[in-house]
């Protein structure tokens, strides 16, 4: 009897541990929807990766991506134009492991005076569901960017980069397979335990 038990209990627990210890690979793609014309200051984004790939072993664990540059191509902050804030947002599309995605957003605005910058703030992260109960936390960096002294220093190349960090928080529960391969287990032990109880009477 505790033999069986012990093949059941083992049969579960491989069939979950295989699950739990495969790391799942995001696939995806973004875009970034930005300010374009007056008023507020003009932003403009340049992909770096243009998409995603990573593997996140388990839960706990996080990746950050190099996303975008993002910069404006004006020469200054004008006091009451570009000082008022723009929203900004990152739309996530994935196609891995699950067809998923969602929004993150935020604002962005020309700070004036002497040291004129350009800056961007996002609402908070993010948590995109996917597959069967798996949550995966979206963040991304506030920055400054084109700073300069009595000016905007424009160009991309005075630009900042915003990062995405992502975190597993929710594994999906295991597969159809999986819990198929338990239930199989469970059923070989209780077919196992049925034999003997009928050798044991017979006897």
């Amino acid at each position: 009897m505790r033999k069986i038990l012990g093949l059941a209990a083992t049969t579960a627990a491989l069939a979950l541990a295989a699950s739990a210890a495969h790391a799942t690979t995001f696939v995806g793609d973004y875009s970034a929807t930005v300010n374009g014309s007056d008023p507020g200051l003009i932003i403009k984004t340049t992909d770096l990766p243009g998409a995603i790939n990573i593997n996140l072993a388990s839960v706990g664990s996080s990746a950050t991506v190099n996303l975008f540059t993002i910069w404006t191509p004006e020469t200054d902050v004008a006091l009451f134009e570009d000082t008022v804030s723009k929203p900004i947002s990152v739309l996530f599309s994935f196609t891995a492991p699950d067809t998923f995605g969602g929004v993150v957003a935020g604002d962005t605005y020309g700070v004036w005076g002497v040291a004129e910058k350009g800056h961007v703030s996002w609402d908070g992260p993010v948590i995109l569901n996917f597959g069967n109960g798996g949550k995966l936390k979206v963040s991304l960096n506030d920055a400054d960017f084109n700073k300069g002294y009595f000016g905007l220093t424009d160009g991309e190349k005075y630009g900042a980069t915003i990062k995405g960090k992502f975190t597993l928080i929710a594994a999906s529960a295991p597969e159809p397979a999986t819990w198929a391969m338990m239930i199989a287990g469970f059923g070989l032990a209780g077919a196992t335990l049925r034999r003997r109880r009928s050798a044991n009477a017979a006897a």
